[in-house]
């Protein structure tokens, strides 16, 4: 049984690969320096006991493409905007790792705003499940994802400049 978990926080999540709404950015990969400061953030974060979290490109390249597309079109949501699918029911990252071919059983979806530094958005995450710039809430926070062992990719994207900015941060536990 598949579950989610998902916060709507610092950080955004819903990818679009032009689907949905027939929105079709085209492709990025998350900035190198981004990356490498959120898998130093997420490994100090992370109980000691564990193996890192590992940047996946399929995941890195799901969160980049929406957080690009909450900048472009000026939301803040771990839906894809407009993407109903029918029955009221958004798309969200989980839909675009299953298009992606990334099988999975848990995911932990975060979008925040804001002029931050990627370890702020981290933090913020882990200590509050949501800091400044971002909104909802979920059953589990980044904290206890960290805590657990079935969690082992991630990826971070980061789109904007100044307080526009938009983050999207997915972990995911793959089947």
């Amino acid at each position: 049984m598949k579950k989610y978990v998902t916060v709507c926080a610092l950080m955004a999540l819903p990818a679009c690969f032009g689907v949905g709404n027939g929105v079709d950015l085209t492709p990025t990969r998350p900035v190198e320096d981004v990356t490498s400061q959120a898998q130093a953030s997420l490994d100090g974060l992370r109980a000691a006991n564990l193996a890192s979290l590992q940047f996946d490109s399929r995941v890195g390249l799901i969160v980049q493409n929406h957080a690009n597309d909450m900048f472009n079109r000026n939301y803040l949501s771990i839906f894809e905007a407009g993407s109903d699918v029918g029955g009221g029911v958004e798309r969200d990252l989980g839909d675009d790792l299953n298009d992606a071919g990334l099988p999975w059983d848990e995911i932990v979806q975060m979008v925040a705003q804001g002029d931050l530094a990627v370890s702020e958005v981290m933090t913020g995450f882990a200590t509050t499940g949501s800091a400044a710039g971002s909104q909802g809430s979920n059953q589990v926070d980044l904290a206890n994802a960290l805590a657990s062992e079935d969690y082992e990719l991630f990826g971070l994207g980061k789109a904007g400049t100044g307080a526009d900015v938009r983050w999207a941060l997915l972990l995911v536990d793959p089947q």
